[in-house]
Order: structure tokens, then sequence, then C-alpha cells
């Protein structure tokens, strides 16, 4: 009897610990893959260094100015006009600054800032990788320089896309034809509202979701896929095939394998950031990037990753 007792008793542990599980994971619907080149901008709370006017400047690409205070007048700069700054000749001034996500204070002088082009805004294109029903959308499969001091981010739609073809030492990318409406605005087709290491997440203002373009997700493995994007020439939506060489926890390195992206792109390019990666009819991921030296080696951002950037994985329901 003492036995049976101890059985019994482990049945409703083991019960517990399955249920516990269930409900500690994310479950989600199928997704469609959009393949969508979009034009993103994003407005800044803070100014970031967009250009490095001259070489001549401690500042680096993508740091971000909180505060600038003149350590002679004990005045703290207006961030929007910093003219009066760029004309001193020998100003010292108290900078707090975010580089690489981490915050920092500096001396800096006027001939610092004048070595730089600041920005409140971050422009860019990206591809979305899958909407869900509701319009939700997820894309990009890495972070967004800037995002951590965002006010807004928008999203328009574009027509053709260019592709320039990457070469030894330079990422190549897309240039899309950015798409108006009847009154010559840009067409605004949605938000971004989260951001992480592995991607975007946001919501269209009209959902295009299709239940028969639909898939599944899961993880990647070792093996034939294929990136589900634009062609170079028709702009129509296609897969080109690719090969998983090998797997991470978070993400899978490729090599392109397809003809047409070796020849028109050379391989994985700027802009095609978040193209869903298609495996045995399931979404596996999204593009993340490629190496400098061989745009035809990339990696791509695993969909569960994705999906939960904490790291936990997904279901499908």
């Amino acid at each position: 009897m003492k036995r049976l007792t101890n059985i019994l008793s482990l049945m409703i542990v083991a019960i517990l610990l399955s249920t516990n599980l269930c409900f500690g994971q994310n479950s989600v619907g199928k997704l469609m893959p959009s393949a969508e080149v979009v034009f993103v901008n994003l407005n800044l709370k803070y100014p970031m260094v967009d250009m490095l006017v001259n070489e001549d400047t401690d500042f680096k690409k993508n740091d971000i100015i909180i505060s600038a205070i003149s350590m002679k007048k004990k005045l703290k700069y207006d961030l929007n006009d910093l003219t009066d700054l760029y004309k001193s000749e020998d100003e010292k001034v108290l900078v707090r600054f975010l580089r690489e996500g981490k915050e920092n204070v500096q001396v800096f002088t006027g001939k610092d800032f004048r070595g730089i082009y600041l920005s409140f805004t971050q422009q860019f294109c990206g591809t979305v990788t899958a909407v869900s029903e509701d319009g939700s959308f997820i894309g990009l499969s890495h972070n967004v320089d800037g995002s951590e001091v965002a006010l807004s981010t928008q999203v328009f739609e574009t027509a053709y896309v260019h592709s320039i073809k990457a070469t030894l030492f330079n990422d190549g990318g897309l240039k899309p034809h950015l798409k108006e409406n009847k009154e010559g605005k840009l067409n605004y087709i949605g938000d971004i509202n989260k951001y992480s290491e592995y991607g975007v997440k946001g919501k269209l203002k009209e959902s295009t979701f299709n239940d028969k373009n639909a898939l599944e997700v899961t993880r990647p493995k070792k093996g034939k896929a294929y990136i589900y994007c634009k062609s170079p020439v028709t702009n129509e939506k296609k897969l080109h095939e690719i090969e998983i060489t090998k797997i991470y926890e978070d993400g899978a390195k490729i090599k392109v394998k397809d003809k047409e992206l070796k020849e028109y792109r050379g391989g994985v390019i700027g802009g095609m950031s978040g193209s869903p990666v298609i495996q045995d009819g399931k979404l596996v991921g999204g593009i993340r990037s490629s190496f400098i030296y061989n745009h035809k080696i990339g990696f791509i951002s695993n969909i569960d990753y994705m999906l939960n950037p904490e790291g936990k994985s997904v279901e499908n329901k």
C-alpha cells in the first residue's frame, strides 16, 4: 500500500509539472511569412551620432548624447541647438552619453562636436518576417541602433526594390522606392512598439494576414532551407535556396545556394534583415546578418527568440 501511495504521489507530481510547463511556455498560432521590404522612421528622445564628419573626434558613430554641460560656463546646452558649441574653439564639455548600451561620462571639446553630425531620427529599410491574424508583426531579426531611447517608430510601404550588389568589405543593400499615397505623403502602414536583440515587434494599420499562406513555426535544423524574399529582378516574392550549416541556441549559420541571390546581390545584403527563413514548410527564423568578407555566408535569428527574446521556447497552439 505504501508503494502504491508513492506511485500515486509521483503521478500527481508529474501531472502538476506537465501542467506548469504547458503554461510556462509561450504558444503561438500559425504565422504568415511576409517578406515585405519596409521603410522605417525611428524618432529619438536624444540625438545620436549619425555620421563622423572627420576622424578627429573622440565620439563614435551611434553614440547617444543625453546631456552636455559647459565646464567653464556651468551651462547645460540645449541638445536641439548646439550652434554655440560648434563655434567654440576650446570649450570643454562634460557629456553624459550611451555607447553600445552603456552609460558613460567624459569630457569633450567643441572640436569633438564639430567632427560629428547629430540626428534625432534614424531611417533605414528592413524586412517584415511574419504577420499574425490580428495584424501584429515581427521583423528585422536584429537589434536597432537607438531603440533604447526611441520615442516612436513608424513603418512605411515601399514599391520596387533595387539591389546594390555586395562586394568584398562592402555590404551592398536594398534600395527601395518609397510608395506615396494620393496626398503625396509616404504611405504609413504601421508602428513598431518593441525592440530586442532578435528584432522588432509591431502592429499593422490593416492586417495582411491570409490563413491559406500561414505556416507553423519550429526551430531550424541542419539541411536545405529557403529565404523567402523579393526577387532581385522581378520583385516577386519567391523561395531562394540556402543550406543551414550550423545550429546555435538562438540562431543558425547559413550558406546561400540560390544563383539569383549570388549573381545580383552577392548573397545576403543590408535590408534583407528579417527575410523569412522556411524549412520543411515551416517558419524557422529570419535573416540576421552576413560576413563582411563573404556575403554568401550568413546568420539567422531563430523564430522562438524573435517571438520571445527572453529565450523561452515557443509551441504551436
